[in-house]
């Protein structure tokens, strides 16, 4: 009598159902710690870039202008007081692959109408992601506060700082 060397249908069946068992299990782990490292980064950039404009305040009296920010606080934009760099670099984009864009308007994005805000605006971000950044830097509410989501567009702000009344 010979002897046959090899797996039958059924075994191959089962391990790989095994497979996909253990895929299914693991997978949504997975995809939690990778969102989880681009909220952390967020929150990483966000602070610097924050820190970096409070330092240019206190430096010059000025804000970066709008949509400067990414010159202002990495070269000398030939403002009075500029003790920069106050970054090494602005960063290329955001987790989410989008683009960071300073914005310093009275247009009231994030603060009231009217009155002096400047905010970092963050596009590509999942809604999920936003409510997490939302409950780490602000109040839970993406429709108040100082971190504000559009969902239609996909686009965080995140207020960097307001003039009081």
């Amino acid at each position: 009598m010979k002897i046959e060397k090899g797996f039958t249908m059924v075994e191959l069946m089962v391990v790989v159902a095994i497979m996909a068992i253990l895929v299914s299990l693991i997978a949504p782990s997975a995809f939690k710690a990778i969102e989880k490292g681009k909220i952390s980064a967020f929150m990483r950039d966000y602070r610097e870039i924050k820190t970096a404009a409070i330092s240019y305040y206190a430096d010059t009296s000025a804000w970066p202008a709008n949509n400067n920010a990414s010159v202002s606080l990495v070269c000398n934009d030939t403002v009075n007081g500029w003790h920069g760099p106050y970054l090494e670099g602005w960063p290329q984009h955001n987790p989410w692959k989008g683009n960071y864009t300073w914005c310093n308007d009275n247009i009231g994005v994030v603060a009231t109408v009217g009155s002096g805000e400047r905010y970092l605006e963050v596009v590509n971000v999942p809604s999920g992601s936003a409510a997490a950044l939302d409950t780490n830097l602000d109040d839970g509410n993406l429709a108040t506060g100082a971190v504000r989501y559009s969902a239609g567009n996909s686009t965080l702000h995140a207020l960097v700082s307001a003039d009081t009344e």
